[in-house]
């Protein structure tokens, strides 16, 4: 772990960030909207330098899934492979394999960011979120209205449904199962409409939740605070490094011969752009400074008061489809469904993540076949 306590908690914010808003790209988005940098070593001429820029998608992920920040060492997460090409060998490396199959795994090898719990926890969520594993995971909640998208599971087939929108704005949601029609050309298991289906899953699951919900309030109130105080600790931390900075580029500036005009003139420059670091630095720091201040005992009360309510912060305007999505995948793995004509109905199958099933039965709208 580098000494650097800027760079340790520029690196700890990504994976407090990771947990709190639970999909890789919120976190890029966030750092961005922030303009919060992180740190990236370089060489160059044979010297290192840590540079701060604003990150990347692949160098958060390469972050998250490097087993080093949890204390690991490892080796032999990769493998060679050979194939016969016209009659010859051919062998590429650089193959990922299984933890399982690593040659060496040693944990608390070195001082760790995170455990290796938490470690093992982010894959599973960053598996959980991939799109291209749709027949295996829910893949990362969008913005469509559809909130079982990804949930559910035909009875019939065990596919996962497909989600398609109707209506004159296009908001509508209907559930499909397409796999026989796309791959053997028979007609569709089962269709039907979203919108009953969506209600009667999120009443369950807030029925369910009502008791942890002055719970939850008091978690928020804590995460906000924490939110606040790593951005502030990051600018603090920024304009720390930047006075340093400025004061190196001070002391080299005064070091050097005044007759080398062209030597002192590249320091000034040097200086100058310091000190605007500096300045930009100062500005934010107020600017974050000034921010709304923390909650009031009457705002904390009502906060409370919505916990303990939670269809009304359910039923909020800013309650955005990809937050409800995250809700409801948090204490549900999957929903198998099936449609009764005969009776009439929509039947359902909650799987909860406790391991506990809730059979629902909805009565179906007429137009559905």
């Amino acid at each position: 772990m580098t000494p650097d306590r800027e760079v340790q908690t520029a690196v700890r914010g990504v994976f407090a960030q990771f947990e709190r808003l639970g999909t890789l790209r919120q976190v890029l988005l966030w750092y961005h909207h922030e303009k919060i940098p992180l740190p990236v070593q370089r060489c160059g001429n044979g010297v290192e330098a840590v540079i701060w820029e604003l990150p990347n998608y692949q160098r958060l992920l390469r972050l998250l899934k490097n087993p080093a920040y949890a204390g690991a060492f490892t080796h032999g997460k990769t493998r060679s492979r050979s194939q016969v090409v016209e009659g010859r060998s051919r062998k590429s490396g650089g193959h990922r394999v299984a933890m399982e199959q690593w040659t060496v795994l040693l944990k608390d090898h070195h001082a760790a960011y995170i455990s290796w719990e938490q470690y093992l926890e982010n894959q599973r969520m960053l598996t959980a979120n991939r799109t291209k594993s749709h027949a295996g995971h829910c893949g990362a909640p969008r913005e469509g209205g559809a909130l079982l998208a990804g949930l559910l599971r035909c009875a019939r087939c065990g596919h996962k449904l497909h989600v398609g929108y109707r209506g004159k704005d296009g908001r509508a949601p209907r559930y499909y199962c397409l796999s026989g029609n796309k791959e053997q050309g028979k007609p569709s298991c089962l269709s039907f409409g979203g919108i009953r289906a969506d209600q009667a899953v999120v009443d369950v699951v807030l029925e369910a939740c009502q008791p942890l919900g002055v719970e939850a309030s008091l978690q928020l109130l804590e995460g906000n605070r924490n939110e606040e105080a790593h951005k502030r600790r990051a600018l603090e931390l920024t304009l720390e490094r930047a006075k340093f900075e400025a004061a190196r580029a001070r002391r080299q500036y005064d070091a050097v011969d005044p007759e080398n005009r062209l030597v002192a003139a590249e320091l000034e420059a040097r200086w100058n752009q310091a000190l605007t670091q500096v300045s930009e630095a100062e500005a934010r720091l107020q600017a974050e400074a000034q921010s709304p201040a923390p909650l009031n005992e009457h705002q904390r009360q009502r906060l409370l008061a919505l916990g303990a309510d939670l269809h009304a912060p359910w039923d909020a305007p800013d309650a955005t489809p990809e937050l409800k999505k995250r809700i409801l995948r948090t204490v549900v793995n999957e929903i198998m469904v099936d449609v009764n004509h005969q009776a009439g109905n929509i039947e359902m199958r909650i799987h909860w993540v406790g391991g506990v099933h809730t059979v629902l039965h909805l009565h179906k709208n007429a137009s559905v076949v």
